[in-house]
Parts: structure tokens; C-alpha cells; sequence
């Protein structure tokens, strides 16, 4: 019995692409779980950096607006003191 080459080549092939079949797939879970989780700390990370900033122009609205009224009571107070002199 005498076997073609191209079976052979065939059977090769078909071998050696089901054997990579298998890295090849676990790469590509492992590749696109890594994606998912990274894009999921990055969405989180830009949250918390959003969240943060936020906070912070809160405050200084609020301590500019603070300091902003102690000016406008202390210049009344001196024009009422100028004015009464």
C-alpha cells in the first residue's frame, strides 16, 4: 500500500493547525479578557480622577466665593468706617 504525499502533507497540516488551534485560542481569551479588564481600570481610574477634580473645583468655587465675601464685608466695613470719619 503506497501513500500519496499529499495525504501526508494533508494530515501534517490538519495536525499541526489543531494543535495550535489551542494556544492560539488561549492567547486570544487571555489577550481580550486582559483588554477587558483594562479598559474596565482605566474606566474606573477616569472616574475617580473625574470625581476628584470635581471635588476640587467645588472647593474652590466655594473658598473663592468665601474669600470674595470676607473682601466685600471688609472694604464695607472700611467705607463705613471712612464714611463715618
Amino acid at each position: 500500500m503506497q501513500i500519496d504525499n499529499d495525504v501526508i502533507l494533508c494530515a501534517v497540516e490538519q495536525r499541526v493547525l489543531l494543535g495550535l488551534g489551542g494556544p492560539i485560542l488561549h492567547f486570544l481569551i487571555l489577550f481580550l479578557s486582559f483588554f477587558h479588564i483594562s479598559f474596565f481600570l482605566y474606566h474606573y481610574y477616569i472616574t475617580c480622577i473625574h470625581r476628584y477634580v470635581q471635588l476640587a473645583f467645588y472647593i474652590y468655587i466655594i473658598s473663592f466665593y468665601m474669600t470674595d465675601q470676607r473682601v466685600e464685608e471688609s472694604l464695607g466695613r472700611d467705607r463705613i468706617v471712612l464714611g463715618d470719619n
